[in-house]
Order: structure tokens, then sequence, then C-alpha cells
């Protein structure tokens, strides 16, 4: 864990990876555990302090599924933070995935800085839910920390993003996720997956990133599922003692592998 509290913190976020118990399976036209091969060689070369991956880590939810996935990932020297999406299970997210490195925390603290990482998966629904014991340890954790800036993590975004099809399948009581927020300075920060595009908003002085996904990405402002010809991407944060955040996406625009097409639903 980095321990120079004078320096910003280095957080890489990757997301939505789909990957198959089949490590050869493509998901409209792209293979994804290649794609995600290729994520984490550039993701390596930002040096990061730590990864977070918010959700669907897999499509569906075998351990050999996450154990391809582990495959990848325990080749990366730094602290990796899993939280589920809808296509995960959390059992099996935990059995086959966790090691020495790769993590399913509820939070951390690191030099100036919370992350905070919540689990909005509801069983058999692509909607997403934080419920009431969530919300008050995240408050708890607010008001032990009052002089460290905050980013909170999950993977169904809280805000409505333009697309009709996406934001049926949103976070169903944002309003109670602002509620507790809206009382707190320090978060300076929401990162999510889920939209396969990349957002970004500012709420009261708060910074919100939706982040594409590590293979096949949606079209945005579009009002049914429709894919974009965006290559693969993730993005990176720069959180700063003062409480400052920085942030921008990388898309792998050498990757020879994208030839979307219509089909499987990836949300």
């Amino acid at each position: 864990m980095p321990s120079d509290n004078t320096k910003p913190l280095r957080v890489i976020q990757i997301t939505d990876s789909h990957l198959f118990a089949d490590a050869s399976r493509e998901l409209n036209g792209l293979n994804t555990f290649h794609s995600l091969q290729h994520v984490m060689k550039s993701v390596l070369g930002y040096k990061p302090d730590l990864v977070v991956f918010t959700g669907d880590i897999v499509d569906l939810a075998e351990a050999e599924a996450y154990l391809n996935v582990k495959s990848i990932l325990e080749n990366v020297a730094v602290p990796v933070f899993c939280i589920p999406g809808n296509h995960d299970d959390p059992q099996l997210l935990k059995q086959h995935l966790v090691s020495e490195s790769v993590r399913v925390d509820d939070s951390v603290v690191l030099n100036h800085w919370q992350l905070f990482f919540l689990n909005s998966y509801i069983p058999n629904t692509h909607s997403g839910h934080l419920d009431k014991r969530q919300l008050q340890r995240l408050e708890q954790h607010l008001d032990k920390y009052p002089q460290h800036s905050a980013l909170i993590c999950l993977h169904h975004h809280p805000v409505p993003i333009g697309s009709r099809w996406m934001d049926a399948m949103g976070l169903d009581n944002a309003e109670e996720l602002f509620d507790v927020i809206d009382r707190y300075i320090q978060v300076k920060g929401i990162i999510w997956g889920h939209i396969h595009q990349e957002f970004q908003q500012i709420r009261h002085g708060v910074n919100l990133l939706g982040s594409p996904s590590t293979c096949v990405q949606f079209k945005p402002m579009s009002d049914s599922f429709n894919l974009d010809d965006t290559p693969p991407g993730f993005r990176w944060l720069n959180l700063h003692p003062n409480g400052g955040l920085e942030s921008g996406v990388h898309y792998l625009d050498d990757y020879v592998n994208f030839e979307p097409a219509m089909g499987h639903d990836a949300t």
C-alpha cells in the first residue's frame, strides 16, 4: 500500500469485463478474456497504487469464469478491490477470485483518502439497490474520518445518463445514497460501471463518473440497446492530499480485435 502522504493516490478503475468460463468465447464479436489482458497491460503502465473493479467481472457467474479473471489479476502487483455487478455471484466471486492481492472489502483508508466499495447487487435483476446496513456503515465511516476525502465506488449508476433503456436499470434508491453524502463535504467523487460508456457530471461539488467497459461499449443517449464502436477502456484517477480529484479515460485505440456485432445484451 502507498505510504507517501505528499503524493496523489493513483487509482485505476476497470469495469464490466464480462469474462466467460470458456476463455475463447466472444461477446458481440470481442474476446473478453483477451481485451481484459490488453487493458491490464495498459493499466500497469499508469503505475497505479490500487485498482478498483466495479462489477460485471464475469458474464455468466461460474467458477471457471472467475478463475480466468484471477489468472489475469494475479500478475498485478497492487491491491485490486472488487465489487459485484448484476452479472456476478457475490459468493462465487469471494470463493474463486479473492487472493492475497484481490480483495472484496467494504472500505479502505489510504493516506488522506477513504474509499468505499458499495455492493448494489440484487439477485435476478439488472437494477441495483443499497441496503440500509451499507448506508449506515457509510455514514459511520464518514463521521469517523472527517478529515479524509472520500471516493465512493459501486456498480450501478445513481443518476440518469440519458439512455432510456439503461436508466431503467440503475440504482433504485439513489436518493437515499445522496441523502447521506449531501451532508458530508469530504465526499469528492462517485465512480461506477454498468453503463459501458464514459459519463461525467458534477452534483453539489461531487464528481459523478461513469466509466467504459474493458470490452464492448454502449452507444450514448440511446433509447434501446445499441453498441458503440469505441474500443475497450478504463478510467484513471489522481486523488490529491488536499482533496483534489483529477480523472480521465484511456481507450485502447490500437486494439485490433474490436469488431462489434449486434446480439448478446451485456447489461
